[in-house]
């Protein structure tokens, strides 16, 4: 699930929204192969403090993407074995809720299903997973104050494939304002979150989006050309059947290990590079479990 931040600067002389540079800008220079993005961020963060300005805090892929402009293609290993679980298993639909518990803190991170007509530029069946946590330390976005997130999934009526199409994200103040990423899949591999048709052998889907954003405010609309165009993101899912042990499930379970960001080689070589999560959905429940291995959380559900 999307993942790293940087900072934009924000003017605090106007209303609304005014860039001591323009966002477009930023953009381009942070994720700029000539410089080190973290450097760039670190001499914006500068910039701000002597100009008494705010900091807002902007999900943005180019520090993950190591400043790719361009994607590899779509890769999908073949299918094999016996058909495992069909996507129309997991309960992926509205009216559902739960809380999943952190196997170490035991901080709660509560989950709900809810209906969606209209988000991003992807048409079709909707459904937003809406993530909320107590405490900052928790999942989602472990460390920081309020992350929550709408995490809006599109279900292709074709393939029977959930892929996620937009996300809207808040935090607590003073980390930055509501804002939008939509991703506008190159492939159907793009943001694959459940497979149509789940096999009993492992099988690897990778694929690319472009990312568009809307850095102050929360919008169902699409931002294509309109909002901030980032690189491409590169999505790769690892999809298994495992076993898994939970307060609501015990049994076999499909897996996504998910990777997000990494370079073509990295999910193999590198993993510690991208937003990596293990995602385990069980038969007639749903959800069941998530190892967020880059922020080092595991929850499970319990209800």
């Amino acid at each position: 699930m999307a993942g790293w931040r940087t900072n934009i600067v924000e003017s605090g002389s106007l209303p609304g929204v005014q860039l001591a540079r323009s966002q477009g800008e930023i953009a381009k220079e942070i994720c700029s192969c000539q410089s080190d993005p973290r450097q760039s961020l670190t001499r914006e963060m500068t910039v701000a403090s002597s100009n008494a300005v705010n900091v807002l805090l902007l999900i943005f892929f180019c520090v993950l993407s190591g400043c790719s402009e361009t994607c590899d293609p779509p890769y999908t290993s073949p299918a094999s074995g016996t058909v495992a679980f069909r996507s129309d298993q997991f309960n992926l639909a509205p009216g559902q809720s739960w809380d999943m518990k952190d196997t170490v803190s035991g901080d709660l991170t509560h989950f709900e299903m809810l209906a969606v007509k209209q988000a991003g530029c992807q048409a079709g069946s909707l459904v937003d997973m809406h993530i909320t946590k107590h405490n900052a330390q928790d999942y989602w976005q472990a460390g920081v104050p309020g992350a929550e997130i709408h995490w809006i999934m599109q279900r292709d009526r074709m393939s029977g494939d959930w892929r996620a199409a937009v996300s809207l994200i808040d935090y607590s103040a003073p980390s930055g304002p509501p804002h939008t990423v939509d991703y506008l899949w190159r492939d159907s591999n793009a943001y694959l979150v459940v497979p149509g048709i789940a096999h009993s052998n492992p099988q690897e889907r990778s694929g690319c989006a472009q990312w568009w954003a809307d850095a102050n405010s929360q919008t169902d609309s699409c931002l294509a050309k309109v909002g901030i165009e980032t690189p491409c993101a590169r999505w790769t899912a690892k999809l298994s059947i495992q076993n898994v042990k939970t307060p609501v499930y015990s049994g076999p379970a499909l897996l996504n290990e998910e990777f997000e960001g990494c370079k073509a080689d990295q999910a193999a070589t590198n993993p510690d590079q991208c937003a990596h999560e293990l995602w385990y959905f069980a038969p007639k429940v749903g959800l069941v479990e998530i190892n967020a291995v880059w922020e080092n959380r595991d929850i499970v559900r319990i209800n």
